[in-house]
């Protein structure tokens, strides 16, 4: 194996690295930048516009929450995007290639109004060459107040009482605690949201080019008098009921983080488990680099530890060799695929050759 060089930078891996206890194992999470899912020309809808449309209904809605929930839908999923650092996405104001709509249009009613508050008096050139991100909602929120039963247990704990010299002190006798079983009647406020999303994107050329349908979106909230906490909001029900299917559809259409839980094997050397315990992983690596004999179980750390910093190459040929100690070892067999799988990604987000203002991902990572 290589030895440790200590300029080596992390490539391909966010800093957030994070360690979490096993029952029988120790594992580490770590994140990873990997290319879309569903769509491989990434360059036919790097500048995409979000169309949102929603319909609504169910005993809770407001005359404004329609205006709302399009706008907190719209907002999340390019928040995502932009999160993600890769696209640019555009609506209907700056991105309108129509002259008497968009940008125009608000700087003329600005100017009418002889208003500037909120605004920058400028517009930009309209965007024509843009894909579009067709999000069709359908929703239903209903809010309702019903009786529920609230079973509690009461112990009551008795005190007997003994004698510290002359003083009388009181001990808890835990032979004759006694319990006993409530049911309390409680109002209970619950708001409720359903629905489903289906989604739709048209490249650059026109062409549809992903077409997904999230049929079971739910999100439920609950608090009584007891609980001193307001319902939330209509657009934020919507809100959290959509996330999950906006995770899918980032990972679907745009280079992303993936987290994979690694887990390192106690049986190799003492003082290098240790260090990757406290997440030391350069100084886990200098350990088993002066190992002479390495174990298989040391092999596999080692190519944690690498893989973990972001050297790929080094982490495969550290699996590699714990196999040779130990055919069809779980560990190394699990590593080597989380390496193939990684450096696949690596090569998609290569030939997709980001241009330095089209990304915020560092030029490591590809």
């Amino acid at each position: 194996m290589k030895k440790m060089n200590k300029s080596l930078q992390i490539t391909g891996l966010s800093a957030a690295v994070l360690l979490v206890a096993g029952c029988a194992a120790e594992t580490v999470t770590a994140d990873y930048v990997m290319p879309p899912k569903a769509v491989k020309n990434i360059r036919s809808i790097d500048t995409m516009a979000i169309t949102a449309n929603v319909k609504l209904s169910g005993n809770a809605l407001g005359k404004k929450d329609k205006t709302f929930a399009k706008g907190a839908l719209q907002q999340r999923v390019a928040a995502r995007f932009c999160q993600e650092g890769f696209f640019k996405t555009t609506d209907f104001v700056w991105g309108n290639p129509d002259p008497a709509g968009g940008a125009s249009q608000m700087e003329d009613a600005i100017r009418k109004k002889e208003s500037m508050h909120g605004y920058a008096r400028h517009t930009s050139a309209p965007v024509q060459d843009r894909a579009e991100l067709i999000l069709d909602l359908t929703a239903k929120i209903n809010a309702q107040t019903e009786k529920k039963v609230l079973s509690v247990a009461l112990r009551d704990v008795p005190y007997k009482v003994e004698r510290d010299g002359h003083r009388p002190v009181g001990v808890p006798d835990p032979n004759n605690i006694r319990i006993k079983k409530v049911s309390v009647p409680i109002d209970v406020f619950s708001i409720v949201g359903t629905g489903s999303l289906s989604v739709k994107l048209i490249d650059k050329s026109g062409k549809k080019v992903y077409e997904r349908n999230f049929p079971d979106l739910k999100y439920s909230f609950e608090t009584s008098e007891s609980m001193h906490a307001s319902l939330p909001s209509n657009s934020a029900v919507i809100a959290e009921m959509i996330v999950p299917a906006i995770e899918t559809i980032v990972a679907d259409l745009s280079p992303h983080k993936e987290s994979r839980a690694l887990e390192l094997n106690e049986d190799g050397a003492e003082n290098a488990v240790l260090l990757l315990k406290a997440q030391a992983f350069t100084e886990a690596i200098a350990a088993l680099d002066e190992i002479k004999e390495k174990t298989c179980a040391d092999y596999e750390n080692l190519g944690l530890a690498y893989e973990v910093i972001g050297d790929y190459n080094a982490a495969e040929e550290a699996f590699n060799e714990a196999l040779k100690l130990k055919p069809g070892s779980k560990i190394a067999t699990a590593g080597n695929e989380r390496i193939q799988d990684i450096l696949a990604g690596k090569k998609e987000l290569r030939k997709m050759k980001p241009k330095k203002n089209d990304t915020q991902f560092k030029k490591s990572e590809f």
